[in-house]
């Protein structure tokens, strides 16, 4: 427990997070926080950078409890041992005032939320829980935490995140966010591959979510098989994907067993799924969903065509943008036109359509069925105004009375919505 949370502080803090602000506005509420998110994303660097802090506003080092459950020490650890341990560090630090406790990938250890509930009832704490199943911390939360729990996901590192802080006005400054987007294209946004440049260790890291945080977790027998499917699973990236066919390439009979694989896929923050935009509830649910990755560079461990996929890779990049600064009741679809062209991204709140995305990696300024397919929405859902994120093109254009901007991705993903 003590050594934990001395090498946690002696660990480099890296680059500050922006969730970091969204905690400490909650660090004077009651509320659990829990974060949710991928394995090795930053979760634990998040909590060291939150934990200090809290020490430079003046919470002591004796108040602060640390313990990650990825310790093979904490193996055999269990539900019944969360009093005694708690015991411990009262004894041994004697806290005066709020106790702060930080719990690491708390869904290896079962019923946990019991015991938080317990200490939320009747202790003088603030509890920040990680986690890396969303399924599994949504199930133990909605039994014993509702209403005494605020939920956030945290993702790799966005493009924001990394990029240089000289002015992107200035020929240097502009050269500086092209050369680190470039790199960031290459290498992702999971913390030790972008700093590190090794793009290799990101298959070790899928490795490792689909045999600790899939296989482990939902006793999959057929490993090999599985992980196959995975990887199959994750070339789909940016496409339209079926259940049916899906069975078919792997001759899986019944297609709530694919649908059970890709929802374990989406559970590990491993891909995310996105319907199509409809009308009719009954078109949206048989129609397929587009596949989105947590990181391209990872998917392109295991791409079939690493070297042709910039375009993929840029919708992707755009997509996780968008869904990690959703608003509450916003949502993410696709739409095609009569045509049966489509619209990349439609940003929705509640039923009300608000944005329409199209993302075009090579656009030279050519018309073309993306920019007629965007007109298209923008009339159908009464919008004025639409966007095309490219590599590089910039323009701002009229067209049926519609304002198409063009904008070069990196401005984009700079841009605050």
């Amino acid at each position: 427990m003590e050594d934990q949370r001395q090498k946690l502080l002696l660990k480099h803090a890296g680059i500050e997070r922006e969730m970091l602000h969204r905690l400490l506005k909650e660090s004077a509420s009651r509320e659990m926080v829990i974060i949710s998110g991928v394995r090795r994303c930053g979760k634990s660097t998040l909590l060291l950078q939150l934990i200090r802090h809290l020490l430079k506003e003046g919470v002591g080092e004796d108040n602060i409890l640390y313990l990650n459950f990825e310790d093979e020490r904490l193996s055999t650890f269990s539900s019944e041992d969360f009093q005694r341990l708690y015991e411990l560090f009262l004894q041994l630090h004697s806290p005066k005032g709020k106790v702060f406790l930080f719990l690491d990938e708390i869904q290896n250890i079962k019923s946990w939320e019991k015991w938080a509930n317990r200490m939320y009832e009747f202790e003088d704490v603030k509890i920040y829980l990680t986690g890396s199943n969303a399924s599994l911390l949504r199930s133990e939360v909605s039994t014993a935490l509702t209403g005494r729990n605020m939920l956030f996901v945290e993702f790799p590192f966005s493009f924001s995140e990394l990029a240089p802080t000289a002015n992107k006005y200035t020929t240097e400054g502009s050269a500086k966010l092209k050369s680190t987007f470039k790199n960031y294209l290459q290498f992702g946004g999971f913390p030790e591959a972008f700093s590190s440049k090794r793009g290799e260790i990101l298959l070790q890291y899928l490795h490792d979510i689909i045999s600790r945080d899939i296989m482990m977790r939902y006793s999959i027998r057929d490993k090999r098989a599985f992980e196959e499917f995975i990887f199959y699973l994750l070339n789909l990236y940016g496409k339209r994907m079926s259940y049916g066919k899906m069975g078919n390439v792997f001759k899986i009979g019944s297609k709530n067993t694919v649908k059970k694989f890709v929802d374990y896929a989406m559970d590990s923050y491993l891909v995310f799924a996105v319907n199509k935009h409809s009308t009719s509830a009954a078109d949206a649910a048989v129609a397929p969903r587009k596949i989105y990755v947590i990181d391209h560079a990872l998917a392109r461990q295991v791409s079939t065509n690493p070297l042709e996929d910039k375009g993929s890779a840029l919708e992707n990049i755009v997509y996780i943008n968008l869904a990690r600064r959703l608003r509450l009741n916003e949502s993410i679809s696709y739409w095609v036109d009569g045509s049966g062209n489509e619209v990349d991204f439609l940003v929705k709140r509640g039923i009300k359509v608000t944005d329409a995305i199209q993302v075009s990696y090579a656009f030279d300024g050519r018309k073309d069925k993306e920019v007629s397919a965007l007109v298209n929405a923008l009339k159908k859902f009464k919008l004025k105004r639409g966007t095309i994120v490219t590599y590089e093109y910039e323009s701002v254009e009229r067209i049926d009375e519609k304002e198409i901007s063009f904008v070069p991705a990196v401005k984009w993903l700079l841009k605050e919505r």
